[in-house]
């Protein structure tokens, strides 16, 4: 049984740490089919806060979610030799308040869940290593839209701008991972995402919390914009 979505208390943020529920989703091989659209991907997200009298009909507002998926290996198209995600395997999915999976596990769209509340503390001159998968871009000028960034180095900033008030990082200090296709709507949506890694020095813990809280950079609904952190022990 996944936990329910009421009578849990949600997590407290603030100065004294950050708090937030975690799942890994495992998705059903036909559900990684299907969810190569990212639509359909964020919309099977927010079913974990549908209550249950509105299972057939449009779901209620869900609070702030950021997720992750872990995919299978990426492939080449022939045609432009571009670099497209894999199927996604297992989602990491964070919110304030507790989700129920169960109506989706009872449907065999998900074969498996692991929870936790996941908490983070963290001290000013800590040093920490941070992972996000993010769609690193810009706006283009005089239009609406964003471009994606196209090279390491140009990625590597836009993560230390993103980053900057929480943590000092060196050039050096970041990893910029290649660039996959992501689509959706029948490929009328279609933008490119990173793994990204930077390991820094906490200069402002509640400006990291707030990232960890928030997410970082655009397309946050489709699976970007999740900030993992790890500090050594």
């Amino acid at each position: 049984m996944t936990t329910p979505v009421t009578d849990t208390p949600q997590p407290a943020q603030g100065e004294g740490g950050f708090t937030a529920w975690r799942y890994a989703l495992d998705l059903s091989p036909g559900e990684q089919r299907r969810c190569l659209d990212v639509q359909r991907l964020h919309q099977l997200v927010l079913q974990g806060w549908r209550p249950p009298h509105l299972r057939t009909a449009v779901p209620a507002p869900a609070p702030r979610v950021l997720y992750a998926a872990r995919r299978s290996p990426s492939t080449r198209e022939e045609e432009t030799g571009h670099r497209v995600a894999g199927r996604p395997i297992t989602l990491l999915v964070q919110a304030a308040t507790p989700a129920d999976w169960q109506p989706l596990l009872d449907e065999r769209i998900l074969t498996g869940i692991r929870s936790r509340q996941s908490s983070h503390t963290v001290t000013p001159g800590e040093r920490v290593t941070v992972r996000v998968i993010a769609n690193p871009s810009k706006k283009i000028p005089r239009k609406a839209g964003r471009t994606s960034l196209r090279t390491p180095e140009e990625c590597g900033t836009w993560l230390r701008r993103h980053l900057n008030d929480a943590l000092s990082i060196q050039p050096h200090d970041v990893f910029v991972g290649d660039a996959e296709r992501l689509t959706g709507k029948s490929g009328t949506l279609t933008f490119t995402c990173r793994e990204l890694q930077a390991r820094g020095t906490v200069q402002d813990p509640a400006a990291l919390y707030a990232l960890l809280d928030q997410g970082i950079g655009p397309t946050r609904a489709y699976g970007c914009g999740l900030l993992r952190i790890h500090a050594p022990n």
